[in-house]
Protein backbone atom coordinates (compact mmCIF):
# COMPACT_ATOMS: atom_id res chain seq x y z
CA UNK A 1 0.00 0.00 0.00
CA UNK A 2 2.80 2.42 0.88
CA UNK A 3 4.56 1.65 -2.40
CA UNK A 4 1.44 2.30 -4.47
CA UNK A 5 0.74 5.62 -2.76
CA UNK A 6 4.36 6.69 -3.05
CA UNK A 7 4.45 5.72 -6.72
CA UNK A 8 1.27 7.73 -7.38
CA UNK A 9 2.74 10.74 -5.54
CA UNK A 10 6.00 10.57 -7.52
CA UNK A 11 4.14 10.10 -10.80
CA UNK A 12 1.83 13.06 -10.10
CA UNK A 13 4.72 15.40 -9.28
CA UNK A 14 6.90 14.13 -12.14
CA UNK A 15 4.09 14.67 -14.65
CA UNK A 16 3.51 18.19 -13.34
CA UNK A 17 7.24 18.93 -13.61
CA UNK A 18 7.59 17.48 -17.10
CA UNK A 19 4.54 19.37 -18.37
CA UNK A 20 6.02 22.60 -16.99
CA UNK A 21 9.40 21.82 -18.55
CA UNK A 22 7.71 20.89 -21.83
CA UNK A 23 6.57 24.48 -22.22
CA UNK A 24 10.15 25.77 -22.11
CA UNK A 25 11.73 26.66 -25.49
CA UNK A 26 14.51 24.04 -25.32
CA UNK A 27 16.00 22.14 -28.24
CA UNK A 28 16.62 18.39 -27.96
CA UNK A 29 20.38 19.05 -27.74
CA UNK A 30 19.89 21.35 -24.76
CA UNK A 31 17.75 18.73 -23.04
CA UNK A 32 20.49 16.16 -23.69
CA UNK A 33 23.17 18.34 -22.11
CA UNK A 34 20.96 19.02 -19.08
CA UNK A 35 20.37 15.27 -18.70
CA UNK A 36 24.10 14.56 -18.89
CA UNK A 37 24.86 17.22 -16.31
CA UNK A 38 22.18 15.86 -14.00
CA UNK A 39 23.59 12.36 -14.35
CA UNK A 40 27.10 13.58 -13.49
CA UNK A 41 25.66 15.54 -10.57
CA UNK A 42 23.85 12.44 -9.32
CA UNK A 43 27.07 10.42 -9.63
CA UNK A 44 28.86 13.01 -7.52
CA UNK A 45 26.12 12.87 -4.92
CA UNK A 46 26.41 9.08 -4.79
CA UNK A 47 30.20 9.29 -4.54
CA UNK A 48 29.96 11.60 -1.54
CA UNK A 49 27.28 9.54 0.21
CA UNK A 50 24.19 11.70 -0.38
CA UNK A 51 22.06 8.80 -1.56
CA UNK A 52 18.63 10.33 -0.96
CA UNK A 53 19.41 13.42 -3.06
CA UNK A 54 21.14 11.30 -5.69
CA UNK A 55 17.94 9.26 -6.04
CA UNK A 56 15.89 12.41 -6.55
CA UNK A 57 18.29 13.71 -9.21
CA UNK A 58 18.42 10.33 -10.99
CA UNK A 59 14.63 10.05 -11.09
CA UNK A 60 14.52 13.50 -12.67
CA UNK A 61 17.26 12.62 -15.17
CA UNK A 62 15.71 9.30 -16.12
CA UNK A 63 12.24 10.76 -16.68
CA UNK A 64 12.97 11.27 -20.36
CA UNK A 65 10.94 10.85 -23.52
CA UNK A 66 14.00 9.79 -25.53
CA UNK A 67 14.31 6.25 -26.85
CA UNK A 68 16.92 3.89 -25.47
CA UNK A 69 18.89 4.26 -28.70
CA UNK A 70 19.05 8.05 -28.28
CA UNK A 71 20.12 7.66 -24.64
CA UNK A 72 22.93 5.27 -25.60
CA UNK A 73 24.02 7.59 -28.41
CA UNK A 74 24.18 10.50 -25.98
CA UNK A 75 26.15 8.45 -23.45
CA UNK A 76 28.72 7.59 -26.12
CA UNK A 77 29.05 11.25 -27.06
CA UNK A 78 30.09 12.05 -23.51
CA UNK A 79 32.63 9.23 -23.47
CA UNK A 80 34.04 10.35 -26.83
CA UNK A 81 34.62 13.96 -25.83
CA UNK A 82 35.68 13.35 -22.22
CA UNK A 83 37.32 9.97 -21.77
CA UNK A 84 38.52 8.51 -25.08
CA UNK A 85 41.49 10.81 -25.68
CA UNK A 86 42.94 10.57 -22.13
CA UNK A 87 42.48 6.79 -22.17
CA UNK A 88 44.19 6.26 -25.53
CA UNK A 89 46.95 8.77 -24.79
CA UNK A 90 47.60 7.18 -21.41
CA UNK A 91 47.91 3.77 -23.02
CA UNK A 92 49.89 4.62 -26.16
CA UNK A 93 51.73 7.92 -25.61
CA UNK A 94 54.65 7.83 -23.21
CA UNK A 95 54.60 11.61 -22.62
CA UNK A 96 50.94 11.73 -21.53
CA UNK A 97 50.46 13.26 -18.08
CA UNK A 98 47.70 13.78 -15.54
CA UNK A 99 47.65 17.47 -16.37
CA UNK A 100 47.17 16.65 -20.05
CA UNK A 101 44.33 14.25 -19.24
CA UNK A 102 42.57 16.88 -17.13
CA UNK A 103 43.02 19.49 -19.87
CA UNK A 104 41.60 17.06 -22.44
CA UNK A 105 38.64 16.18 -20.22
CA UNK A 106 37.72 19.80 -19.45
CA UNK A 107 38.39 21.18 -22.94
CA UNK A 108 36.52 18.41 -24.75
CA UNK A 109 33.53 18.42 -22.43
CA UNK A 110 33.19 22.22 -22.34
CA UNK A 111 33.52 22.53 -26.12
CA UNK A 112 30.95 19.82 -26.77
CA UNK A 113 28.46 21.21 -24.25
CA UNK A 114 28.92 24.74 -25.55
CA UNK A 115 28.28 23.70 -29.13
CA UNK A 116 25.31 21.52 -28.17
CA UNK A 117 23.72 24.39 -26.27
CA UNK A 118 24.70 27.43 -28.32
CA UNK A 119 26.08 26.19 -31.64
CA UNK A 120 24.23 26.26 -34.94
CA UNK A 121 21.96 23.28 -35.54
CA UNK A 122 22.99 22.96 -39.22
CA UNK A 123 26.75 22.89 -38.64
CA UNK A 124 29.01 20.93 -40.97
CA UNK A 125 31.04 19.65 -38.00
CA UNK A 126 29.05 17.76 -35.35
CA UNK A 127 29.63 19.05 -31.79
CA UNK A 128 31.01 15.71 -30.58
CA UNK A 129 33.68 15.68 -33.32
CA UNK A 130 34.76 19.22 -32.46
CA UNK A 131 34.83 18.26 -28.77
CA UNK A 132 36.96 15.22 -29.59
CA UNK A 133 39.46 17.28 -31.60
CA UNK A 134 39.69 19.95 -28.90
CA UNK A 135 40.22 17.20 -26.30
CA UNK A 136 43.10 15.83 -28.39
CA UNK A 137 44.65 19.30 -28.58
CA UNK A 138 44.14 19.74 -24.84
CA UNK A 139 45.89 16.43 -24.17
CA UNK A 140 48.93 17.38 -26.24
CA UNK A 141 49.19 20.95 -24.94
CA UNK A 142 48.51 19.99 -21.32
CA UNK A 143 51.07 17.21 -21.41
CA UNK A 144 53.81 19.27 -23.03
CA UNK A 145 53.43 22.37 -20.85
CA UNK A 146 55.36 22.59 -17.54
CA UNK A 147 53.55 20.32 -15.08
CA UNK A 148 51.60 21.99 -12.28
CA UNK A 149 49.08 19.20 -11.67
CA UNK A 150 49.94 15.66 -10.69
CA UNK A 151 53.50 16.31 -9.54
CA UNK A 152 54.73 15.76 -6.01
CA UNK A 153 57.39 17.73 -4.25
CA UNK A 154 59.71 15.63 -2.08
Amino acid sequence: MFTTRFEAWVRRHAEALTSALGRLPLTPNQVTVVGVLLTFFAGGLIAFGHLRWAGVVLVFALNSQASIFKMVENAYKVMLVAAFVPLCAGLYWSRATTQGALCAFVAGLMTWMGLELFGPSDSVWPPQLVGFLVAAMGMVVGSLLPQKIGTREA
